[in-house]
């Protein structure tokens, strides 16, 4: 790691974390399989960590088709990522893997992880999530 990103993740990423994170607890799910149903996992315990979480709402416009509301945007959903200090995280052993569920404690809203996560080089882990339906 060069000393700028030593230095990034020692004293911005904390900062940045006390300005725009949010508590968010990690609930690791058991992997579903044929004999076998998903929910919380036992080998791996749940725990809280700051993150900032991230959504990016796409919106489209409606197309005249005879609509009464045409001229209204629609939500077409969007993307949502969630950015941890990889200190936050600990080894990556406790990393959240694809299927984890994710809280956001400040705002009670759920999350999928999509994606493995992802270092930045900057010393931030980027997760990929989905709402929880």
């Amino acid at each position: 790691m060069s000393v700028f990103r030593g230095l990034e993740a020692a004293l911005v990423s904390p900062e940045v974390d006390k300005t725009f994170g949010d508590p968010t607890r990690i609930v690791p799910q058991r992997r579903r399989g044929e004999h076998s149903r998903g929910g919380d996992d036992p080998d791996r315990p749940a725990y809280t960590a700051t993150g900032i979480v991230d959504e990016v709402p796409k919106i489209v416009r409606g197309r005249d088709m005879g609509r009464d509301d045409a001229d209204a945007a629609d939500l077409a959903g969007g993307k949502i990522d969630i950015s941890y200090a990889a200190s936050e995280l600990g080894p990556r052993e406790r990393w959240p893997r694809t299927g984890d569920r994710i809280e956001d404690l400040s705002t009670g809203k759920l999350y999928v992880v999509a994606t493995e996560p992802q270092d930045d080089g900057n010393g931030r882990l980027l997760i990929k999530v989905t709402r929880a339906k």
